[in-house]
């Protein structure tokens, strides 16, 4: 479940506020905007933090289109289904779990979560807003997804690597 409602004001993050702010400049009418609307070249302060998660079979799987280097983290996950992508575990249950309320809420949501890899390998503070996209204003088909990591102890990102991930939620606050 979602926490409450807020405005962007709460969201002390400045790289997902300016994205979120992007991305609701595209919206008109009440209507979520589309992949169309979206342009990298208007995005480039953004884009190694920024993922385009395609929404297949009615969000019962996820591809991921583009991964921003800051995302990636040497890794390159881009054309993979995301279910694929994680390994089984708390962690890709965790992210499947977040990428289901956004496509439940058909709105954008903020999230922050302190992510602690298992045998003492590193620990990090996860920042995310997702944000749906709609070709025709209003079936999901697409997430815009902003990303900022903090306080990474670790000489590699390990959330892709399969070891033990616990999962502490910070915030998870539905942006209006």
């Amino acid at each position: 479940m979602c926490g409450a409602i807020a405005s962007l004001t709460v969201i002390r993050e400045p790289v997902l506020a300016g994205l979120h702010e992007y991305w609701s400049g595209k919206s008109h009418d009440g209507r979520l905007p589309g992949r169309a609307s979206i342009a990298p070249e208007e995005m480039v302060p953004y884009l190694p933090h920024v993922m385009l998660v395609d929404v297949l079979d009615g969000g019962r799987s996820l591809r991921l289109r583009l991964v921003g280097t800051a995302i990636a983290a040497g890794l390159d996950p881009t054309g993979r289904i995301l279910q694929d992508a994680l390994p089984p575990g708390e962690y890709r249950d965790h992210l499947l779990g977040l990428y289901a309320a956004v496509l439940e809420q058909r709105a954008p949501l903020f999230t922050r979560h302190l992510y602690d890899f298992g045998g003492g390998s590193g620990r990090c503070n996860v920042a995310r807003m997702f944000m749906p996209l709609a070709a025709d204003g209003s079936t999901v088909d697409m997430l815009l997804v902003g990303q900022v990591r903090h306080d990474v102890r670790s000489t590699q990102y390990i959330g892709w690597h399969g070891q033990s991930v616990g999962v502490v939620e910070i915030e998870r606050t539905l942006v209006a």
